[in-house]
């Protein structure tokens, strides 16, 4: 059951994907409920904004924007506190300056760029006003009715069967023409890497939790931990980039990974994640349990894997299974997670269809053609054109992006590139925090360990039981697979993804050592 108390921990601001932010986007100040609820607002406290300009409610770009901001006041607050550091220390603090310096100069030109004001009063015009204006009436309107509507039910119940079917379907089939559970292994693991995107994209609303959100976020920190614990560069104070704010005395400090690891604590956040993703799967156990027993009652042949049909029969009735499975467990886990918004802190997101990223690309478009004019003025002063351009730049990464989510193809195509890029060579403003090969990396290793445990008892145990002439043997041989699958396999698929993140961090610190001994800046901004 969901810890509805205090959790000994901290929170940050996820995506819908349950990936979790960045290690450098922790948010590192008590977990309540109420600050929980908060979440979504975080990243927008640090902008300044004029009273009589409209706000960007609708429009992605301006949280991309202001996440882009916060993370570079971020670079400048820890600039500042090495700075004092060394001052303190009476060390040479040159580097330090300089480092403060340019910090303070990007974040203030990037505010500059991104001030409600600046782009509504100086940039738009009568035109542009009226397609946002036009927009957010829209959007606000769709929202209200998806969120509302039972048409988000029948998403949900899509997503999860035909998610179930790309995800593990493929595999079974797989599996079964080759007579190789390896191969079901390597087709299941890709594709359900893969599929996720796809899923996310097929639910016309998602609700989050933040419990688990930041428990992603945990496993980041612990591979980053081990990781500087082997190359002997915790100390350093380029690492100490994690803020910790004492309730008791309201004052801030600088921790590293492992020492902001041992204030907190996982167990509430496992609790609260447990509850909500992790039991619903037992789903799985009963629709893939009652899809083994079918020999018992159509007799012994009907999944006869010497015959093309028996093949046939053993894979499509199991991946029927797993889509009605697939459609109640997501639906469930919507259900469940909306249950507890309450004492969460979760919030029901609605999916941006194509059309709206179609106008929320046109709108971009007119504001780029204004910077454009903008730029071709006689007589523009540096300071002025310095912001238009750095506007520009970001405007334009957001309106690719737009463009690309304006069609269905091109948008599963943009959430692959997002996960095979590399974070280091990742630019532009997405607020899902561009770069995540590691993190598919790791996905990738969690999801192959997760089956291991099902395909063991299944290949071992399995198959000889359902060939007793004991009754009860044989039972056991369709029940005790799917349900060790499950118990000691899918419920700890973020555990394996843990374990999978720390083994990548270990080897970035081997490389680094052999290779690379120098700290490089990972600061994510």
């Amino acid at each position: 059951m969901l810890n509805r108390g205090r959790p000994s921990s901290s929170y940050v601001k996820g995506n819908d994907r349950d990936n979790g932010g960045g290690d450098d986007d922790v948010v590192l100040q008590t977990f309540t409920s109420k600050q929980a609820a908060d979440i979504s607002s975080t990243s927008n406290s640090v902008s300044s904004s004029a009273s009589d300009a409209p706000a960007f409610t609708a429009i992605s770009l301006d949280s991309a924007l202001q996440q882009k901001l916060a993370r570079y006041k971020r670079k400048m607050d820890l600039a500042a506190s090495r700075l004092a550091n060394i001052s303190r220390q009476g060390g040479n603090t040159r580097q330090a300056l300089q480092e403060l310096n340019a910090a303070t100069t990007a974040f203030s030109r990037l505010s500059q760029s991104t001030d409600p004001a600046y782009l509504f009063h100086t940039i738009n015009n009568d035109a542009t006003r009226a397609a946002y204006a036009r927009y957010q009436r829209e959007w606000d309107a769709y929202q209200k009715v998806t969120r509302e509507g039972g048409l988000k039910h029948v998403h949900n119940l899509a997503a999860g069967g035909v998610g179930n079917f790309i995800c593990f379907g493929l595999g079974g089939f797989a599996a079964a023409y080759s007579s190789s559970w390896l191969v079901g292994l390597a087709v299941n693991t890709v594709a359900w890497t893969f599929a996720e995107p796809l899923i996310s994209m097929m639910r016309a609303t998602t609700v989050n939790n933040p419990y688990m959100d930041f428990y992603m976020v945990r496993q980041r920190l612990q591979a980053r931990a081990a990781r500087e614990r082997l190359d002997g560069t915790a100390d350093l104070e380029c690492n100490k980039k994690f803020p910790w704010q004492d309730r008791g005395s309201g004052q801030a400090e600088w921790l590293n990974a492992s020492e902001w690891l041992d204030r907190t604590s996982w167990r509430g956040l496992w609790a609260g994640k447990h509850f909500t993703d992790d039991l619903i799967y037992h789903v799985y156990s009963v629709m893939y349990g009652l899809t083994n027993c079918l020999p018992e009652f159509l007799g012994k042949s009907l999944y006869d894997m010497s015959t093309w049909q028996g093949k046939l029969a053993y894979s499509g009735i199991r991946a029927a299974g797993g889509f009605v499975a697939g459609a109640l467990i997501q639906e469930g886990m919507q259900l469940l997670r909306a249950s507890v918004m309450e004492h969460t802190g979760g919030k029901e997101t609605v999916t941006k269809p194509c059309a709206f990223w179609e106008k929320e690309a046109h709108y971009v478009g007119m504001l780029l053609v204004r910077i454009d004019n903008k730029l071709a003025d006689h007589g523009l002063d540096i300071a002025a054109k310095n912001t238009l351009e750095q506007l520009k730049a970001s405007l334009q990464l957001w309106h690719r992006k737009a463009v690309a989510k304006s069609r269905f193809i091109p948008s599963l195509a943009y959430e692959w590139r997002v996960m095979l890029q590399s974070r280091r060579d990742a630019t532009g403003i997405d607020p899902e925090v561009p770069g995540k090969r590691l993190d598919t990396l790791a996905s990738f290793i969690g999801k192959a360990a997760s089956q291991l445990p099902g395909i063991a008892v299944g290949q071992l145990a399995g198959s000889a039981a359902t060939r007793s002439a004991l009754p009860w043997v044989r039972w056991s041989g369709y029940i005790v697979p799917p349900l060790v699958s499950i118990a000691w396999g899918f419920s700890f698929r973020r555990e394996f993804e843990v374990v999978g993140r720390t083994m990548l961090g270990v080897g970035q610190a081997i490389a680094r050592r052999c290779c690379c001994p120098v700290e490089q800046n990972d600061s994510g901004v």
